[in-house]
């Protein structure tokens, strides 16, 4: 059993081929055939691991800890400070309530994102997990990881909590990318062959950064409203109209 999946598949100019990597194996199993997988990785979703902290005693208290925050103007100190916390709203439309408010302080969370690689040894290609991505596929990895983030958005019911042993409707939003700057700008696709800073619009000269002199003559800062539509377009280069609609 192999991948037929075909990446580009709508991309004239490049030749179709399926990726064919070993997915599977058949094995004899009690006078019948079965397929086993090639690999299998160990994965807790998001929801399930919230569903596990929410039946810890205290956690639920913890989760309120902010709304007793003192606040100093103009002082970051910490997350809730910031503007995000403070003025993130929890749908799009006019005269929409904050997000992260003292009376959904137990039941909005704020997620932090970590994308990163671990090498145990210096000079050395091995890892405990899959190789390092490439920045064309890291879309690949994120995708389930989206996919649940936007259930959280829209809201998911939890079967008890320790306070609530009857169920509980929760809310997620992702707010923070945690990595190293590789991993941030892989993340977030803030990197390419000509540009690299994930905060302005700096581009290389023939594939060198040199020149910072003068910064105030080209120092422009990204617009991430542009930076979004950007991802959007080429996330959605190779869909056909319908596909496109649907993914608004």
């Amino acid at each position: 059993m192999k991948c037929s999946h075909v990446e580009f598949p709508n991309l004239a100019t490049k030749r179709l081929k399926q990726c064919r990597t070993p997915l599977g194996k058949k094995i004899s199993l009690n006078n019948s055939i079965s397929i086993v997988p090639e690999l299998i990785y160990p994965v807790s979703s998001i929801q399930q691991q919230l569903s596990s902290m929410f039946k810890r005693p205290g956690f639920e208290e913890l989760l309120r800890h902010w709304t007793r925050h003192s606040i100093i103007d103009n002082v970051l100190s910490d997350i809730y400070d910031g503007q995000i916390w403070k003025n993130l709203k929890e749908s799009s439309e006019q005269g929409s309530n904050n997000f992260f408010r003292p009376d959904k302080a137990d039941a909005h969370l704020g997620l932090m994102m970590n994308l990163d690689w671990f090498q145990p040894y210096k000079g050395t290609i091995y890892s405990t997990g899959p190789d390092e991505v490439k920045l064309h596929k890291v879309n690949h990895y994120l995708s389930p990881i989206i996919t649940e983030l936007e259930s959280l958005w829209e809201g998911v019911n939890l079967n008890r909590t320790n306070e609530c042993p009857n169920g509980k409707d929760i809310r997620a939003a992702l707010i923070i990318a945690s990595c190293d700057i590789p991993g941030a700008r892989k993340l977030c696709g803030h990197i390419s062959a000509l540009a690299s800073c994930h905060r302005c619009e700096k581009r290389a000269n023939n594939h060198n950064f040199g020149g910072m002199a003068d910064m105030s003559d080209w120092f422009i800062m990204k617009d991430p409203v542009e930076h979004r539509q950007k991802l959007w377009n080429d996330d959605n280069a190779n869909l056909t109209q319908k596909e496109r609609d649907s993914s608004r």
